[in-house]
């Protein structure tokens, strides 16, 4: 059976992620008959445990480590996510062990590349497919400030270089994220899924319908 297996880090998975992408990604890879596997740092779903999905935690969900979205460098944060050799010795164990067929990762760890090229470097002759997330839409990376807008490509040039193909969920990421070298050339749009168990929470009943209008009063409106 092939093997999947999705990489998040620094995450607290709870429950509302579990029809969200972070969690419908290992479910659909599932139902399409892979032994799916999802790398979190704490699992705090009790539910999303009883799915068949196998986590691995790596303990690590501390808030200093991640780097939010905003408008500064945070350099401290980074420089601690980066120097986190906890989490590398972790995933990168957790992935020597599990072998992976398709391992997809989110692009919010600096760590994240580095640990890839790590495993890519051990096991060249092991033909994993690997799929980095792009966790944005590509409005933040238009207005950054031309230096951390630098650092910025040059790391996403750094992960084209490691992963063998960079997925958005929009075509405002394609269009912002498309002309970084080598990154561009491996980008295509996935939008993300719907959980159909989640739809199916949802029972169609009978109800008063409102119209709702955005517009001008005027007469010939009849408002």
């Amino acid at each position: 059976m092939p093997k999947f297996m999705l990489y998040l880090p620094y995450s607290n998975f709870i429950d509302c992620h579990i029809n969200k992408a972070l969690g419908s990604i290992p479910l659909g890879f599932r139902d399409a008959g892979y032994d799916s596997h999802i790398i979190v740092g704490v699992m705090e779903s009790k539910n999303y445990k009883k799915l068949g999905i196998n986590v691995h935690e790596t303990g690590n969900s501390d808030i200093k480590y991640l780097v939010q979205r905003g408008d500064r460098l945070k350099l401290i944060p980074r420089l601690r996510n980066f120097l986190d050799f906890n989490e590398f010795a972790k995933v990168y164990k957790i992935l020597t062990r599990e072998k992976p067929d398709v391992f997809m990762a989110y692009n919010n760890s600096i760590l994240t590349g580095f640990i890839v090229l790590a495993y890519r470097i051990r096991f060249n002759r092991h033909k994993a497919h690997l799929i980095l997330k792009l966790d944005s839409d590509g409005s933040e990376f238009a207005y950054m400030k031309p230096f951390r807008k630098l650092l910025f490509e040059l790391y996403l040039s750094f992960l084209g270089s490691v992963f063998e193909r960079s997925i958005v969920e929009s075509s405002c990421g394609l269009r912002a994220f498309s002309n970084i070298p080598v990154l561009g050339k491996k980008l295509i749009t996935v939008p993300n899924g719907i959980s159909h168990e989640y739809m199916e929470d949802f029972v169609e009943k009978e109800r008063k319908k409102n119209i709702i209008t955005v517009s001008r009063i005027a007469k010939k409106k009849i408002l």
